[in-house]
Formats: structure tokens, C-alpha cells, sequence
């Protein structure tokens, strides 16, 4: 990762191809569509087991359902 920024390459196809569970530094990437969106376009959903915080989900604009966080 640290190569990319280096070379001045953060694009986030290349950033999850190198290893998916960086999808934490591109959270707001839809790989089915392929683009970034910003994050007031994301129907965002807190996920909450037992009282205690899990996740972040998130649909893109088109629909597609993506951890966020």
C-alpha cells in the first residue's frame, strides 16, 4: 500500500486488487459499479447485535450492499 501512495497511485480498484481487506482506507467504493461515492449518497445502516454496535452497511446509489465500516 505504501508503494501505491508513493507512486501516486490511491485509485481504489487498484488499492482492493492488491488486497481486499483494505477496503477500510476506500470505504465509500462500489466495486460492482466501479465508482466512489461520495458518503451522503450511501443509504448507510448502523447494524446492532444484543445491544452492542457491529457494523456499518451501506447501498450504494444503484443498490448494491457494501460493509462500511
Amino acid at each position: 500500500m505504501e508503494a501505491l501512495i508513493g507512486q501516486g497511485n490511491v485509485d481504489p480498484v487498484t488499492v482492493r486488487e492488491v488486497s481486499p481487506e483494505l477496503w477500510i482506507v476506500m470505504p465509500f467504493y462500489c466495486p460492482q459499479c466501479r465508482l466512489n461515492y461520495c458518503s451522503q449518497d450511501w443509504d448507510i445502516r448502523l447494524v446492532v447485535h444484543e445491544g452492542c454496535f457491529d457494523c456499518v452497511l451501506g447501498t450504494c446509489p444503484k443498490g448494491h450492499q457494501h460493509l462500511l465500516g
